[in-house]
């Protein structure tokens, strides 16, 4: 367990924030809203076995946002990026200052 993970875990338990993660965002949406066509995109790539595009990773990171519960409590952000990709995605829209002051 990463110190960043426990840091996290640590402000999930005492101020109610939502810890989200990639693979909690993809998760949650794969439970939450199977019949979208962002969850069948999603369920193709894996389904075959591969890779989630960082692109459809991030849609699902930024649908997650969008949540009421994390619109409301705040939340952290525990997401590694390790692509090129990826941060792009994350820096040119999902990393805004509205959503950073709406985190911790």
């Amino acid at each position: 367990m990463t110190l960043w993970f426990s840091v996290a875990r640590r402000f999930v338990s005492q101020y109610g924030v939502v810890r989200l993660s990639m693979g909690e965002a993809l998760r949650t949406l794969l439970d939450t809203q199977p019949n979208t066509e962002l969850a069948r995109c999603i369920l193709s790539f894996l389904h075959k076995g591969q890779t989630v595009p960082d692109e459809l990773a991030v849609h699902a990171l930024e649908v997650a946002l969008i949540d009421t519960k994390c619109k409301t409590c705040g939340y952290v952000a525990n997401v590694a990026v390790y692509t090129k990709v990826q941060w792009t995605a994350l820096h040119s829209g999902l990393v805004t200052e509205d959503s950073m002051n709406s985190g911790l």
